[in-house]
């Protein structure tokens, strides 16, 4: 985010490189033209970008600027909708609004697995096999996402994984069993002097 903002000219000498390979040779100075992480106004300048970006495109954008200007925190946003359409709108709208100033939302999520799909699809291509897929903890458990319809055949889980889950389930069942048992006899102690 910080590298799409771009310093004024007259500022950019603020931020300058002095640079040299070995100490025979001459100093070599270097000029950032965009706001450097890590300095005191970047968040700053950064925001104030994305506030000025809502403000100048609010009437092609009303919706998006409303939401750059209400929901973002730095750069995460969190916004929501009431239905899905609205949330495809908000989308669009924010993903063009900030486009205009070069900004590129990447990460999309949500608790809707249409909006998700939509969002967060990928063209229908090939993908070579050194392609990196991502997993989340749902795939190590059960071999699959967690917004998979629930079953009752475990057949397709391996044996280790689903093993090692019964006997966690046993071990749970078991240790409040024997609590229950404890503090029913505690409660009859009590009860009776």
């Amino acid at each position: 985010m910080y590298r799409c903002v771009r310093v004024s000219p007259q500022d950019s000498f603020l931020q300058c490189i002095l640079w040299r390979d070995s100490p025979l040779e001459e100093l070599r100075t270097f000029k950032l033209d965009t706001v450097t992480y890590g300095t005191k106004p970047a968040a700053f300048l950064a925001v104030r970008s994305m506030h000025q970006l809502a403000a100048d495109e609010s009437s092609l954008y009303p919706i998006g600027s409303e939401v750059v200007l209400r929901d973002f925190y730095v750069d995460d946003l969190l916004t929501g909708g009431d239905t899905t359409n609205e949330l495809l709108e908000i989308i669009r709208q924010v993903s063009g609004l900030l486009a205009k100033g070069n900004f590129k939302i990447r990460k999309w999520c949500s608790n809707d697995t249409y909006v998700s799909e939509v969002v967060n699809s990928r063209p229908l291509c090939y993908t070579p096999d050194t392609e990196v897929n991502y997993l989340s903890p749902a795939h190590f458990l059960i071999g699959r996402p967690l917004t998979t319809i629930l079953e009752a055949d475990f057949g397709h889980i391996p044996v280790g994984r689903l093993g090692y889950w019964q006997s966690i389930l046993s071990m749970y069942q078991g240790f409040w069993k024997q609590w229950h048992q404890s503090a029913t006899a505690s409660k009859m102690d009590h009860v009776n002097p």
